[in-house]
């Protein structure tokens, strides 16, 4: 990295209200131009094994590990009650869908992904995602274009640097630019020369060109990963979640190839990242019960790993448990925000009988059966914001510990259970629908509900359950959304009367809305006029659609 955008410092003392003292410990500090800061406790970076006989004081490996604890750290340029790292923009997505309902409270630091506000170059939506993208990106660069895979050790390393990139880039061509299989010849985004700066303005790469890159990006990865060894003898079990293996590279390929509708191709990297992985889905009996708060569970495939040390862990509220855990008895979900499942989700569920996913939730009264007495006394619990129903308890604290002052949950990127119904939806789309229906129900009755029979006999009909499944089984996973933006698929809260009345929205899934706008922060757009004015969605209980 840069010299120009590294310092070291001893003592750091941040924003006003985000940290009630400054954390001691010397620390990795990166500042650019626009503000932006991510900040990496340099102690954490030298106590973590990575891969047998890799000097944890070379400058590559410190870098790779900047990258990925940069998913975990607070923006400071942004509000840091929402500006949490990665956790932060999958709660933002899940707000933007109508299975996240979130009360129009003044904690809702999500307000503006929940009304839309993504045409105004300045607000959350737009910005965020772009600067933490990019940011990733531009470290990435750093790696790849300073380092050569010399050994082993170092091709490992640059391997994460790539799949890394590749997963910034999807990212921000989806939030952008119009999807690949509609408009393979849109503007897309700005691919960033590995040599650039941080700041500066770039022309824009259409969307096919983009995907180019992602694709080039994760292929170097996999075709080194198949070659070095990553087995547990080689790496560290307590913190290995938060590289990308040989399986979760697979997995993102398949997350790619899904999204540009190859779907032969996307039922074909599923099942190898299936094969290379060792994991399994969550069985029934565990499923049913708060957890999603350890990477070491077998069915994570790639996790963002907390530390109770870590700076944003010890705001004890700008972190992802914080907003999104209704059994921490500490949060902004239980204070005052409750993160809760949309009316049709809910009623999904109840269709389906036994389904497990019930349980991730509470009924209308705010009870849940399979809360122990300490977890449903915290939920019963209601301060400024009245509860709405169908409160989440999906979500555990740090080691299942209701009222545990540290909020150190490690936050799923990837769990083994989307590539099964990558798996069936690409080979529905493909043309094996009975092949497709076999392993849709072989999945949901063995580990989500044993009274499952789905009964779709063609392709458009069995992807449509699909996306139900994806909804019931990521919800707060921030990957629904972006289901909405590869399909086209509209975003519609009218009906549900828990929604506050100004998040009432029925947008189009083709209208401009459902993208953002290029934001003010760098790097810049060539040409691209940051100063037109911002439009809002209609909202309001007549339930006008937005095209």
């Amino acid at each position: 990295m840069n010299n120009t955008f590294k310092t070291i410092t001893t003592a750091i003392a941040l924003t006003a209200g985000i940290f009630a003292q400054a954390d001691p410990r010397e620390v990795v500090r990166i500042q650019y131009n626009d503000g932006i800061v991510d900040y990496i406790p340099a102690d954490d970076i030298a106590r973590i094994s990575f891969a047998r006989g890799v000097d944890t004081g070379s400058e590559l490996y410190t870098l790779v590990n900047e990258r990925f604890d940069f998913l975990k750290e607070i923006l400071t340029f942004y509000n840091g009650h929402f500006a949490i790292g990665y956790g932060g923009i999958m709660i933002g997505l899940d707000c933007m869908t109508e299975d996240m309902n979130v009360p129009d409270s003044g904690y809702n630091w999500f307000r503006e992904w929940c009304i839309f506000n993504t045409q105004s170059p300045l607000y959350h939506p737009t910005g965020y995602m772009w600067a933490m993208m990019y940011s990733t990106i531009h470290g990435c660069n750093s790696i790849i274009s300073n380092h050569a895979a010399s050994s082993e050790e170092s091709r490992l390393l640059l391997a994460q640097a790539h799949a890394l990139r590749s997963w910034a880039y999807w990212n921000l061509v989806q939030m952008y630019a119009p999807n690949y299989h509609f408009a393979p010849q849109a503007p897309g985004i700005v691919i960033l020369p590995e040599n650039s700066g941080r700041d500066g303005t770039y022309p824009l790469s259409t969307v096919e060109d983009v995907y180019s890159a992602i694709l080039a990006d994760i292929n170097l990865a996999i075709d080194n990963l198949k070659e070095i060894s990553m087995d547990p003898a080689h790496i560290n079990v307590t913190v290995a979640k938060r590289y990308i293996n040989l399986g979760a590279a697979y997995g993102l390929r398949a997350r790619y190839k899904l999204t540009m509708h190859r779907y032969a191709d996307a039922a074909a990297d599923a099942s190898m990242a299936i094969e290379a992985s060792s994991g399994r889905p969550l069985l029934p009996a565990a499923a049913a019960y708060p957890g999603f708060n350890d990477a070491k569970l077998g069915n994570w495939m790639w996790a963002i790993t907390i530390n109770p040390d870590d700076a944003s862990t010890k705001t004890n509220v700008c972190n992802f448990t914080s907003q999104i855990c209704s059994i921490f008895d500490g949060g902004y979900c239980n204070f005052a925000v409750p993160k809760c499942c949309g009316k049709a989700l809910h009623q999904y569920l109840e269709a389906q009988g036994n389904d497990v996913r019930r349980m991730w939730f509470t009924d209308e009264s705010g009870k849940n059966k399979n809360l122990t007495p300490a977890q449903q006394k915290v939920v019963n619990l209601s301060y400024e914001t009245p509860r709405m129903p169908y409160l989440n308890v999906k979500f555990d604290n740090y080691q299942g510990r209701v009222v545990h002052p540290v909020p150190a949950s490690d936050i799923p990127l990837m769990r083994i259970e989307e590539m099964y119904l990558i798996r069936a939806e690409g080979l529905a789309m493909s043309g094996n629908v009975d092949e497709a229906r076999n392993v849709l129900t072989d999945f949901v009755a063995t580990y989500r509900n044993p009274g499952y029979s789905c009964q779709a006999t063609d392709a458009k009909t069995l992807q449509n359950e699909i996306i139900w499944q994806r909804r019931a089984e990521f919800w707060g996973e921030g990957l629904v959304y972006f289901d909405k933006l590869r399909l086209q698929l509209d975003m519609d809260r009218f009906g549900d009367e828990a929604v506050p009345d100004r998040y009432i929205l029925r947008i189009r899934g083709n209208s401009k809305f459902m993208l953002c706008r290029y934001p003010k922060v760098a790097p810049q757009v060539e040409g691209f006029d940051y100063e037109q004015e911002s439009a809002l969605p209609v909202y309001g209980p007549a339930g006008n659609w937005n095209e």
